[in-house]
């Protein structure tokens, strides 16, 4: 019996895809499976992938045209055979303890396992700080959960000071349990993917665990998909947000309301960033400004701008909140401008 299926979307990551390939192949663990997604890479990934899965059984390779890492991640879990599935991204990589690790959990009633990890900055590696050592999550606790997933920077019980409640790269799932409840990912959604699968796993989640353990290594890369300049990132959050908003709406609990309206003010903040003041963006300054404003007098942002308790946000989150509240634009332009340069 395969104990856990390995899921690797793979765009264009001939960089780093060897040390990945290379930390699954290190697992002592025979009983698992390494499932390469190739989506549609036009440099060298899907040789270098094939390479490897002459010299190891435990690999397959699979290729697609290019459509996105959540439908290379469905594809995997289509394609997946193990009790448990565990997603990689191309550029990051595991320890070599991580089976041995896990292997005590995963023979017990979990639908889920988190871990802690590194965080990787160039020959950096610093270990991601938590304040607790181990914890059993109950059906209740996967409220809390969704809650710090909203806002995983504000003052709930499972922030980043505790553990990382959004990423699918810190944990694994019972792949049976995904399954019966139907959870996959969403291939319209083009961000924060992870995101929006965690919080269909916490609707139906009933037993996990979090481990303070640090077992995958998190490569920041200044290239990835969440750095660069973004020009349709406005739409990408129209899509998320069309998920979002009935699904909060079903919650039965008020301050999901509230961490709502917290979560579209991340947005606004991430818009100005990406988008409207990007270094990248080559439109004028007064189009930019029109822009930024015409999308903060819409909905959402127009009211959560407004009602959002930014109290609830860390120092640099915060001020530039609040510049955004105020409709300062060139302010946004110094802000951003500042932020990339310490960057």
């Amino acid at each position: 019996m395969i104990k856990i299926s390995f899921i690797v979307p793979i765009y264009n990551d001939e960089q780093y895809i060897a040390q990945c390939i290379e930390s699954l192949c290190a697992q002592k663990e025979q009983e698992l499976e390494f499932l390469l997604i190739d989506d549609g890479s036009t440099d060298d990934s899907l040789n270098i992938c094939r390479k490897y899965e002459k010299q190891d059984s435990r690999i397959r390779v699979y290729h697609q045209t290019n459509q996105g890492a959540n439908v290379a991640r469905n594809k995997g879990l289509m394609e997946a055979k193990g009790k448990w599935v565990c997603f990689i991204d191309g550029d990051d990589w595991i320890e070599s303890n991580f089976c041995d690790t896990l292997d005590q959990y995963m023979s017990q009633d979990y639908d889920v396992i988190i871990y802690s990890f590194y965080k990787v900055f160039g020959n950096d590696k610093k270990r991601m700080e938590s304040n607790a050592e181990k914890i059993e999550f109950k059906e209740a606790d996967f409220v809390d959960l969704q809650i710090s997933s909203l806002n995983r920077l504000g003052p709930y019980k499972y922030n980043l000071k505790c553990l990382d409640p959004v990423s699918c790269w810190n944990k694994i799932y019972k792949r049976n349990f995904l399954i019966e409840n139907h959870i996959a990912f969403i291939p319209e959604i083009q961000k924060l993917q992870d995101l929006t699968f965690n919080l269909q796993v916490y609707d139906y989640a009933k037993n996990g665990i979090y481990l303070n353990t640090a077992l995958y290594d998190y490569r920041y890369n200044p290239a990835s998909v969440t750095n660069r300049y973004q020009p349709d990132i406005v739409h990408k959050f129209d899509v998320i947000h069309e998920f979002l908003l009935p699904f909060v709406q079903n919650k039965p609990q008020e301050i999901f309301e509230s961490v709502f309206w917290e979560r579209i003010a991340t947005h606004s903040r991430t818009c100005t960033v990406l988008y409207f003041c990007n270094r990248k963006n080559e439109k004028s300054y007064a189009e930019r400004k029109k822009e930024f404003l015409d999308l903060m007098d819409k909905e959402p942002y127009a009211t959560a701008i407004k009602r959002v308790n930014l109290c609830h946000f860390p120092v640099k989150e915060k001020i530039l909140s609040i510049v955004i509240r105020l409709k300062w634009f060139l302010g946004c332009e110094m802000l951003t401008l500042f932020q990339s340069i310490l960057r």
